[in-house]
C-alpha cells in the first residue's frame, strides 16, 4: 500500500520565506507534519503541532460576532487595522452592527497609552497623539531622526542625539501598577468576551468596541516580572549606557494570559475573527497549541510575523510548515504576513509621528 500523499504541499509558502520544499522537508520530516494520520514524530528540531479532528459548534447564537484580537497593540497604530483586512468585506456579518476588538499590550510603559486609545475610541474620538516615536527597535526609531533634528553623524551619534531629544516624554513615562499588575483587573478585561458569547455579541451598538487587556500573549496562564525603561520601548530591549534610559530601567510584574484556552472559552466558528500576532517570537508556543487543541478553526484571518525567520534555514521552514499547517488542516481562512498589504501608513515600519513639543 503506497503511503499517504502530504496534502499541505504549497509552493507559495516557502517561497516567501526563501526556502525551498525539499530542504524544509529533509529538515523537519515534512511527511510527518502534512499527514495527520501519521504518528508524532518523536524527535524534531522544532515543537509539533497538528489539529485535533472535529469542529466546534457555533453555540444558540443565530448570527455571529465580528472580533478583531490585537496580540501587540504597541502605540495603538493597528487598532483599527481589522477595517482594512479584505476578507472583512465578504465574510464578516453585517447584521452585527458593531465590532469587539481586543488590544494585548504586555509592555507596563505602553499599556497606559493603549488605555487611553481606546477610551477614546469608545467615546468616538480620534486617536491621542503618541507622546514618542511609534518605534520597536533602533532601525524604527532612526527613521524619526529627520524630524527630531538628529541627521548627523553615524548611527551610533544619531540614536544618541534622538534620545537626548526625547529626554522629556522619556521622563514623563509611568508604569500604572493598578493597570500593568493587576490580576483581578485583567480576569475582569479577559471575562468581557465570555460576558459577550453569553448574549451572543453586541447587537444594541455601532461601530466597535475596544477593550485593553494589560497582558502579554501566551500559551499558558502565568506571571513574570518585565525589566525594561522607557528608552527600550523604542529600541527594542537596547539601552545607551548613561543615559535616561539606563537611570529608568525598572522590573515590574505582569503577565502571561493563556491565549488558545480563551479563544476557546470566549469565541466559537460562527463568529468571524481576524487575529493579529506580532508577540516578538511568543508565536512559537501559541500556533502549536492553537493547531493542536483545534482552537485554530476560531480564527478565520491570521495576520502574523513569524520571528523564527531570523533563525536560519530551520526557522524560515517552520514558519513555512506552521503557515500550511494552518490553512489546510488548521481551518484559517486566510494568512497574511508582516507587512500587510493592505495596511498603508499604520502597519508600516515607520508609522507616521510628529514631536508634540519634546
Amino acid at each position: 500500500m503506497a503511503s499517504p500523499q502530504p496534502h499541505c504541499v504549497q509552493p507559495a509558502a516557502y517561497r516567501a520565506y526563501q526556502v525551498q520544499h525539499a530542504a524544509c522537508r529533509q529538515l523537519l520530516r515534512f511527511e510527518d507534519y502534512c499527514n495527520p494520520s501519521a504518528p508524532p514524530p518523536t524527535s524534531l528540531p522544532l515543537p509539533f503541532a497538528r489539529a485535533a479532528p472535529g469542529r466546534r459548534s457555533g453555540g444558540a447564537c443565530a448570527t455571529g460576532r465580528n472580533v478583531f484580537i490585537d496580540l501587540g497593540a504597541n502605540w495603538c497604530n493597528t487598532l483599527q487595522l481589522y477595517s482594512r483586512v479584505p476578507e472583512a468585506a465578504s465574510l464578516a456579518w453585517a447584521g452585527a452592527a458593531s465590532w469587539e476588538v481586543y488590544a494585548f499590550e504586555a509592555s507596563p510603559l505602553i499599556a497606559p497609552f493603549v488605555e487611553r486609545c481606546c477610551a477614546a475610541l469608545n467615546a468616538g474620538r480620534g486617536l491621542p497623539p503618541s507622546p514618542l516615536p511609534p518605534a520597536g527597535s533602533s532601525m524604527q526609531l532612526l527613521t524619526y531622526a529627520p524630524q527630531l533634528g538628529c541627521t548627523s553623524g553615524g548611527r551610533g551619534a544619531r540614536l544618541a542625539c534622538i534620545e537626548k531629544s526625547l529626554e522629556v516624554p522619556l521622563r514623563q513615562m509611568r508604569v500604572v501598577p493598578a493597570l500593568t499588575s493587576n490580576s483581578t483587573l485583567l480576569e475582569e478585561r479577559l471575562a468581557v468576551a465570555r460576558r459577550r458569547a453569553r448574549r451572543c455579541g453586541l447587537r444594541q451598538r455601532k461601530g466597535a468596541t475596544y477593550t485593553l487587556v494589560p497582558s502579554a500573549a501566551g500559551a499558558e496562564r502565568s506571571s513574570f516580572k518585565i525589566t525594561t525603561s522607557p528608552i527600550q520601548m523604542l529600541r527594542g530591549g537596547t539601552s545607551s549606557p548613561g543615559g535616561p534610559s539606563q537611570q529608568r530601567r525598572s522590573s515590574d510584574q505582569t503577565y502571561d494570559a493563556d491565549i488558545v484556552s480563551w479563544l476557546q472559552e470566549s469565541f466559537s466558528e460562527r463568529d468571524f475573527v481576524v487575529l493579529k500576532m506580532d508577540i516578538e517570537g511568543g508565536e512559537r508556543h501559541i500556533i502549536p497549541k492553537l493547531l493542536a487543541t483545534n482552537a485554530s478553526r476560531l480564527v478565520d484571518v491570521l495576520l502574523w510575523e513569524c520571528h523564527l525567520k531570523w533563525r536560519g534555514q530551520q526557522g524560515k521552514c517552520q514558519c513555512a510548515v506552521w503557515e500550511e499547517q494552518l490553512r489546510t488542516i488548521g481551518g484559517v481562512r486566510k494568512v497574511y504576513r508582516e507587512p500587510y498589504p493592505f495596511a498603508g501608513i499604520e502597519k508600516g515600519r515607520s508609522p507616521s509621528w510628529s514631536p508634540q513639543g519634546t
